[in-house]
């Protein structure tokens, strides 16, 4: 499954996206999401996924969430063999 991440640091719903993670999905952080890439507290609990694929968008800053979480920087083609190459997705994004 592919998870897109967009939900700002602190969110309640990141606990919920987490427990639904397993470690053969693809995670993708964008938008807000790609603001956890510099905070190791938010996405602490991803560290126990580290088998788990977990991409941010190349436009983001690069930075690798204090060595605990290997982050793959992709582009927007990327992203789109992301999506073409599971059968499902969900999408983490804050209310408007």
């Amino acid at each position: 499954m592919l998870h897109l991440i967009a939900l700002p640091q602190h969110d309640p719903r990141l606990e919920s996206a987490i427990k639904l993670i397993s470690n053969e999905d693809d995670i993708v952080l964008l938008d807000h999401g790609a603001d956890h890439a510099s905070c190791t507290d938010a996405l602490t609990p991803l560290a126990s996924l580290i088998s788990a694929n977990v991409h941010i968008l190349s436009s983001a800053t690069q930075t690798t969430l204090g060595g605990a979480l290997p982050l793959t920087y992709i582009d927007a083609a990327a992203l789109l063999e992301l999506i073409e190459k599971h059968a499902a997705s969900v999408s983490w994004y804050p209310d408007v």
